[in-house]
C-alpha cells in the first residue's frame, strides 16, 4: 500500500496516451501502475490541421479510463495532472478538443511547450547519469533533444517532427515495401529539419552519457533483442544496429512488419519513420551507441510534482 498522497500523470501525446500513478513510500516514490494506449490524436492533422472527431473520441476515451483509475489507485481529483504536446500545439480545434476531455471527465489538459518538454524528459531520462549527458525523445508529432550534465540542463531543442508526422508525409500513401528513393527523402527531411532547429547545439564529448525516449527508441531496443526483454530500461542500441533495422522495415510491407519479434502490431506502420528520426539525431549528435531508458515525459512531470524521482 501507498504511504503517501498518490498523484498522476496523464500525458496525451499525438500518438499514444500515456498513465503513470505514483506515490511516496520510504522516502522514495512508488511507482503503482505505468500504461500505454495508442490513439492517435493526431492522425491526419498534417493535412487538416485540425484533430478528426475519431481521434478525438478515442483519445478522450482513453484519457477517462485513465482518470478512473487514478481515482482507483487513490489520487484526489486535484492530483491528476494532464499534459498535452506537440499535437495539442498545433491542431486548430484543440481547444474544442480540451473542452470534450473536460466535460468526460473533469480534467484540464494543460499544453506545454516543446522547450518545456525537452526539459522534462531530460529530467527524467538523465537520472544516474553524473556526466555529461545526451537526451533524445522521439514521438509521435515532435522530437526533442537536451543536453546537460550532472543532471544540470544546459541546451535544449523541440523539433515539430515525429513517427506519425513523417508517415504520413512519406510513407502513408502505400503500404511498402518501400525503396531507398522514399527512405532517403524521409530522412534527408528529418535530418534538415533536425539542423533547423539545433542552434547553439552542444558537440558532446566522445563517451558522454546518452539516452533514448519514446516507443520508438524502446520498439527498436525490443526488435534487437528479438522480444520483450528489450523493452527493459537500460538497453543499448548502437547506431548500426538503427541501420540495420532500417533497411529491415523498408525491405517488407506493413503486414509482414507485424510478424517480428518485438514490434508491437499498432507500430509496425510508424517504427520506420521513426527509426529515421533516431539514425538522424545520432548522426548529426555523432554519437555510435545510447540506451534506451523507460523514464519519460510522464516521469519528468511527476518528479516535478513531487520534487523527487520515481
Amino acid at each position: 500500500m501507498a504511504s503517501g498522497p498518490v498523484k498522476a500523470v496523464i500525458d496525451v501525446g499525438t500518438n499514444s496516451v500515456k498513465f503513470l500513478a505514483a506515490a511516496p513510500r520510504g522516502g522514495t516514490l512508488s511507482v503503482l501502475t505505468d500504461e500505454v494506449k495508442i490513439t492517435r490524436l493526431g492522425e491526419g492533422q498534417g493535412r487538416r490541421g485540425a484533430f478528426g472527431m475519431k481521434p478525438m473520441e478515442r483519445t478522450a476515451a482513453a484519457i477517462e479510463v485513465f482518470a478512473r483509475l487514478a481515482l482507483g489507485y487513490g489520487a484526489d481529483a486535484g492530483a491528476i495532472v494532464a499534459v498535452g504536446t506537440q499535437a495539442m500545439r498545433t491542431a486548430s480545434n484543440a481547444g474544442e478538443f480540451k473542452i470534450m476531455v473536460k466535460k468526460r471527465c473533469g480534467l484540464d489538459i494543460r499544453v506545454i511547450s516543446g522547450d518545456e518538454e525537452a526539459s522534462l524528459s531530460f529530467r527524467a531520462a538523465s537520472l544516474n547519469m553524473p556526466r555529461e549527458a545526451v537526451v533524445f525523445d522521439v514521438g509521435g508529432g515532435s522530437s526533442e533533444a537536451a543536453f546537460g550534465s550532472g543532471g544540470l540542463l544546459s541546451w535544449r531543442c523541440s523539433v515539430p517532427i515525429g513517427a506519425l508526422v513523417l508517415y504520413e508525409r512519406f510513407f502513408a500513401s502505400s503500404p511498402g515495401p518501400y525503396g531507398m528513393d522514399a527512405v532517403g527523402a524521409c530522412r534527408t527531411f528529418a535530418a534538415s529539419e533536425i539542423r533547423a532547429y539545433m542552434d547553439g547545439a552542444p558537440s558532446p564529448r566522445e563517451g558522454c552519457d546518452c539516452a533514448g525516449v519514446g516507443g520508438t527508441f524502446v520498439t527498436l531496443a525490443s526488435v534487437s533483442a528479438g522480444g520483450p526483454r528489450g523493452r527493459e530500461a537500460g538497453a543499448s542500441l548502437t547506431s548500426g544496429e538503427v541501420e540495420r533495422q532500417i533497411a529491415l522495415y523498408a525491405s517488407m510491407n506493413c503486414e509482414s512488419r507485424k510478424n517480428i519479434p518485438g514490434l508491437r502490431a499498432e507500430r509496425a506502420d510508424i517504427i520506420l519513420p521513426g527509426a529515421c528520426i533516431a539514425a538522424s539525431l545520432m548522426d548529426i549528435f555523432a554519437l555510435g551507441r545510447l540506451t534506451v531508458s523507460a523514464r519519460g515525459l510522464r516521469h519528468g512531470v511527476m518528479d516535478s510534482m513531487f520534487d523527487a524521482c520515481v
